[in-house]
């Protein structure tokens, strides 16, 4: 079963800002991703200033440049500071989700965290520790482990206690 099969054509649209990506420019002609920068325009266009002009000149610069082949979209950002329309592109593109299974993993992950027991917990730390849940495999090395729980004792040792002992 093909892409084609599984999503309509308006859906596959959505995925034509991952041709702004180096190694897929380099693939295409010059008149295909014309022509994907033109579906990019009528779906974005609001969002994006004088995107065309942009989108032209960052496929000129990758056009014959060497492209690593690890490199991912949030790898190009550093590379398109001087292009703000196509920095915001794939801004929006790193945003989407592929599936719609990384969505439900958020909202389950969140069901887990927020029990009745945690209902007094605020925003922020409910978030953060949502992220460390869904991302767990990022926080696995334990240099990196040991020194986010230093962090975190330095920054609870320096916040103010709620209750008052009655021997301070």
């Amino acid at each position: 079963m093909s892409l084609k099969d599984r999503f309509s054509d308006e859906k596959l649209k959505i995925f034509t800002l991952y041709n702004l990506h180096p190694k897929k420019m380099k693939l295409m002609s010059d008149q295909k991703f014309i022509e994907s920068i033109e579906v990019i325009c009528t779906l974005y266009g609001s969002l994006l200033d004088n995107f065309k002009e942009q989108a032209l000149s960052w496929y000129d610069l990758w056009k014959n440049k060497e492209v690593e082949p690890t490199m991912k979209l949030i790898d190009i950002l550093d590379y398109a500071t001087y292009y703000p329309a196509v920095c915001q592109a794939i801004q929006i593109a790193i945003t989407l989700p592929v599936t719609s299974c990384s969505v439900e993993r958020s909202f389950s992950t969140l069901r887990r965290l927020k029990t009745w027991i945690r209902n007094r917990m605020g925003n922020e730390r409910l978030s953060s520790l949502g992220l460390i849940n869904i991302h767990r495999q990022r926080y696995d090395h334990k240099q990196f482990l040991n020194q986010q729980i230093d962090d975190s004792i330095n920054l609870f040792a320096s916040n103010k206690r709620r209750l008052s002992l009655l021997f301070e």
